[in-house]
């Protein structure tokens, strides 16, 4: 199992394979869930899910449940597809530690996020092939990425890691970009900061939001998903009153405190970054998230802590003020989908997680 704080070496120790490891098994599987199991999701849903091939121990399938899903927020599954990018990625990378090729194969359509809980729907296949390629363990990588809702200490992530990062996103056809003009990133923070109140104005999206909400920590590790009040940097008992009296907590004065409360759990940010590139199909939104994840890796191999602002994207709105700040079109070769701040500060807790055994089915 995965230990709880591994940001202790993330460097990526190479060893040698003097011949190809054996073939797959269940216990090969488990090991290897068990670690993608903590790859991010939207709103820490986890909708991925692993049938493992009973005659071909090799093989597996991937599979969507609807209980992570957000037909009302991600309607074309776009975001939701990220995720599994996320989770491929991952994946693939803890096999490579173990001595194993991934081949991950799309299935053409798409899933239906509408269907009940536990409607599992196939998104593609899994197959594991022994590798006689060095060994490159980034095990304790992989556990040490977390997102971070904390407070950042105000200092710049150097030029050379956003280069790193770069080169990263763009194996996967995405380009990212760092930005760390002052001007820019206080006008990038608020922006995100008043999409988030600008959503949860909306009752749709907001009760789809709440589904993820927990307003405890022994509610957010008896169901091992969604926000925990830690991973949110904020108190159970304010998130709570904010969902279940929304008039009153959108009142003037009442706003003024929780955005004064969300400003400065979320402040002290140096540098920002976005992601564009490709973003119409599935498979677009797959490679999407296996650029993000590998990015997002050079930022915890370099001890920067990250945060995506997802509302800025998703909301139509504050996406055409972001592309009109920057200066950038909405040319489906280069979508602008994703944005966030980076930077410095304590280690965030991490968000729980299923256990492994509900990962597969």
């Amino acid at each position: 199992m995965i230990t709880e704080d591994p940001r202790l070496d993330t460097s990526v120790p190479e060893t040698p394979a003097a011949e190809a490891a054996p073939g797959a098994t269940h216990d090969t599987w488990m090991a290897l869930l068990d670690i993608a199991r903590y790859a991010p999701s939207p709103h820490n849903g986890q909708v991925c899910r692993v049938a493992l091939d009973g005659d071909d121990p090799g093989t597996a399938t991937l599979l969507f449940d609807p209980i992570g899903g957000l037909p009302n927020t991600d309607p074309g599954n776009r975001f939701t597809y990220v995720g599994i990018g996320c989770f491929v990625e991952v994946l693939t990378r803890a096999a490579a530690a173990q001595g194993f090729t991934l081949d991950f194969t799309l299935k053409d359509g798409d899933v239906d996020a509408s269907r009940p809980a536990g409607d599992y729907q196939a998104v593609g296949s899994l197959k594991l092939t022994p590798s006689a390629a060095p060994i490159v363990d980034e095990t304790d990588l992989l556990a040490a990425r977390t997102t971070s809702r904390l407070r950042f200490n105000r200092v710049k992530v150097p030029s050379e890691v956003i280069e790193t990062c770069a080169q990263a996103a763009a194996r996967f056809g995405q380009e990212l970009v760092g930005n760390d003009e002052r001007g820019f990133v206080k006008w990038l923070v608020g922006l995100n900061r008043k999409t988030v109140f600008y959503d949860l104005s909306d009752p749709i999206a907001r009760e789809e939001l709440r589904t993820f909400m927990r307003f405890s920590e022994k509610d957010a590790k008896t169901r091992g998903d969604g926000f925990s009040p830690s991973t949110l940097g904020i108190p159970g008992a304010v998130s709570k009153f904010f969902f279940n009296h929304h008039k009153i907590a959108t009142a003037p004065v009442i706003k003024q405190i929780f955005n004064a409360i969300y400003a400065f759990a979320g402040g002290g940010v140096r540098s920002t970054f976005y992601l564009r590139g490709p973003f119409e199909t599935h498979t677009d939104h797959v490679n999407a998230g296996r650029a993000m994840l590998s990015a997002w890796l050079e930022l915890t191999r370099a001890g920067v802590s990250m945060q995506p602002f997802g509302s800025v994207v998703t909301n139509h709105k504050t996406n055409a003020e972001l592309q009109g700040r920057l200066g950038t079109s909405d040319d489906p070769s280069q979508t602008l989908w994703l944005a966030g701040r980076i930077g410095y500060g304590k280690q965030p807790p991490r968000s729980y997680r299923l256990p492994v055994e509900k990962v597969v089915v």
